[in-house]
């Protein structure tokens, strides 16, 4: 029952009626009444998300995340989210359903539309920290996805408003305008900032826009300097990570842990390739995890290693838009050959490969959705390497190029759809989509992939 979980959570973090009532923002009474049975909220209530945030908040704060984890049968480590919390309340009352994934592709959306906003008003992180009255820490927590705001929260209006009086006073009108779907003529000094306010906070519509926009806009902005300042991963990475000998991770801390050894490693045995597929979700590579990662591949890049990854026909065309985007600086130093797998994953497993031939691998198999307690092995059994490296070259054989690059612009055919935006040229036609950089560094980057064909199409309509 409800009444018997929330206590035994509250019993097993140290909290009292008091403490989840003051971060709840309600009753200690109410609590009370919760943990007796007299009051029994439906799942998919504020109520419900507060408490959880409550739970949540004092475990973070009292540094007892470990004891949540614990009680929660869920693996020490788990980066717990609020989702998760009721989840595990309500998995004996017959409402339990898995949210867990569709929250953090609301995040994922979230914090690529709150990206795109901040760009076009062209603020930094600090400007709108003190114009708010917050910490830049707090605003970059926002932006990487670490911080999560409520819909209703008067940060997150005012931060609207903020955004949008500097995107009315910087001309940018226009670009707000093609984001939320309307008329430039509909947006003034004051209602750019409830237009901005709504077209944030809608994730059922506009992620694929924002993402072609994001990834054009980062041809138009890109430097093969990218990395070049990037701080070594050596310096914020335990070794014991490099030089562990674990056989097993587990869960989203497990993922980034066998990946910085696996890419560590790579960079330290001096690999010459590596091979990547994945068809499971790519949230645990958002937030801060992002920064480490940019200072592996710049390692990489670094080291010339070079690198096939294979993407899946089936994966949503924004988090496939996002990822080639994290990849670019690669393209253009010829170092990253990407594929798109032509044959159906299925619905049920996700599957991933990360792999170094001859050196190590990281494998895993899981119900799609529990990534977050999914087990991922490192394997550097030499026999079991090469059957995988079989694995890796077989799906090749039935993948197609998802992006190629070449480095001078390549003609757009003249009845191709086409837009122009500051120096970069984009045309759809013939079921491929080229994207040409017409300042230097010149190049091209063109696309075959049926679902990159119909996202650049719509945003070319």
């Amino acid at each position: 029952m409800l009444s018997e979980r929330l206590s035994v959570l509250i019993d097993s973090i140290g909290a009292s009626n008091t403490d989840i009532a003051r971060l709840a923002d309600c009753a200690p009474s109410y609590i009370s009444r919760l943990r007796s049975g007299e009051r029994s909220p439906k799942r998919n209530t504020d109520a419900m998300e507060r408490l959880a945030e409550a739970v949540y908040s004092y475990s973070s704060e009292h540094s007892v995340l470990d004891v949540l984890c614990r009680t929660m049968d869920i693996p020490e480590g788990t980066e717990v989210s609020v989702p998760m919390i009721i989840n595990w309340l309500y998995a004996e009352s017959g409402e339990y359903d898995n949210t867990v994934q569709d929250s953090a592709e609301k995040m994922r959306i979230f914090v690529h539309k709150l990206d795109m906003l901040i760009n076009i008003a062209g603020i930094s992180n600090k400007r709108l920290s003190s114009e708010l009255g917050v910490d830049p820490s707090y605003i970059s927590r926002i932006r990487n996805g670490s911080r999560n705001l409520k819909r209703q929260s008067k940060i997150l209006t005012d931060m609207c408003n903020s955004i949008g009086r500097y995107i009315y006073n910087h001309g940018q009108i226009h670009r707000l305008a093609e984001l939320a779907g309307m008329s430039p003529e509909g947006i003034n000094f004051d209602n750019v900032g409830s237009v901005a306010f709504s077209w944030l906070t809608d994730s059922s519509s506009g992620s694929e826009i924002v993402s072609v926009r994001r990834l054009i806009d980062s041809i138009a902005n890109l430097s093969p300097d990218r990395f070049k300042n990037v701080p070594s991963f050596r310096s914020v990475v335990p070794p014991s990570v490099i030089y562990s000998e674990v056989k097993s991770y587990r869960g989203i801390r497990g993922i980034r842990n066998a990946s910085i050894r696996f890419l560590g490693n790579a960079v330290r045995n001096g690999a010459k390739e590596l091979f990547f597929y994945s068809n499971q979700s790519a949230e645990w590579m958002m937030g801060e995890f992002q920064t480490l990662w940019q200072s592996l591949m710049a390692e990489c890049i670094k080291h010339r290693i070079s690198i096939k990854i294979i993407h899946h026909i089936e994966r949503d065309s924004s988090e496939m838009l996002s990822e080639i985007e994290n990849w670019l600086p690669m393209y253009t130093c010829g170092l990253v050959k990407s594929y798109f797998c032509t044959l159906s994953a299925g619905d049920m497993f996700g599957r991933s490969i990360f792999l170094a031939p001859g050196s190590a691998c990281i494998e895993s198999c899981c119900v799609r959705g529990f990534e977050d307690s999914c087990e991922y092995r490192y394997i550097t059994d030499k026999e079991n390497l090469a059957e995988l490296e079989k694995e890796y070259r077989r799906m090749l054989e039935v993948s197609k190029p998802l992006v190629k690059y070449e480095s001078e612009c390549i003609k757009i055919p003249p009845h191709a759809l086409t837009k122009k935006i500051d120096n970069v040229e984009i045309g759809a036609a013939d079921s491929m989509v080229i994207i040409n950089r017409r300042f230097e560094p010149r190049g091209s980057f063109i696309f075959e992939s049926p679902r990159m064909y119909g996202a650049f199409r719509k945003f070319l309509e």
